[in-house]
């Protein structure tokens, strides 16, 4: 009776080391695949930010949403955008620097009212810092 018992425990303490053992594996695999993902993450970033096309795309919605009312409040008495549904407000971008930390999107997608009450189109930009998603700066001409 002493040796069934004893031969239990046993297979009980062999099969608890395997079971930890494989778990304790599968953690360590999980913990390798997420730091690969996220310097596989890291790395397209900065490959991305080195280029115009990848960064200025990537941050086109957000500079259009914080850029607009800045643009609007340009206008000395009323405006009206002029763009088409789905159309791009700012349908071009550039680096505003050579260290290419902020982007200047541009366009001419608006009319400010003079006073006078004639519309005419302008042509406005604005200096995005994608870092902080702020407006620093724009103009309209």
């Amino acid at each position: 009776m002493k040796t069934k018992t004893k031969t239990k425990n046993t297979i009980f303490y062999v099969f608890s080391c395997i079971l930890l053992l494989v778990v304790i594996g599968s953690l360590m695999e999980e913990k390798k695949e997420k730091k690969e993902k996220k310097e596989n993450i890291t790395q397209e970033k900065e490959k991305c930010k080195s280029d115009l096309k990848c960064w200025g795309e990537k941050y086109a919605s957000t500079a259009t949403f914080e850029c607009m009312p800045h643009i609007e409040k340009l206008a000395k008495y009323d405006y009206k955008w002029t763009d088409k549904f789905l159309e791009l407000k700012f349908d071009r971008f550039r680096w505003e620097n050579l260290d290419k930390n902020n982007i200047i999107y541009s366009g001419n997608k608006i009319k400010f009212q003079n006073g006078f009450g004639a519309w005419q189109h302008m042509n406005y930009a604005c200096i995005f810092d994608p870092k902080n998603n702020l407006c620093i700066g724009c103009l309209a001409q």
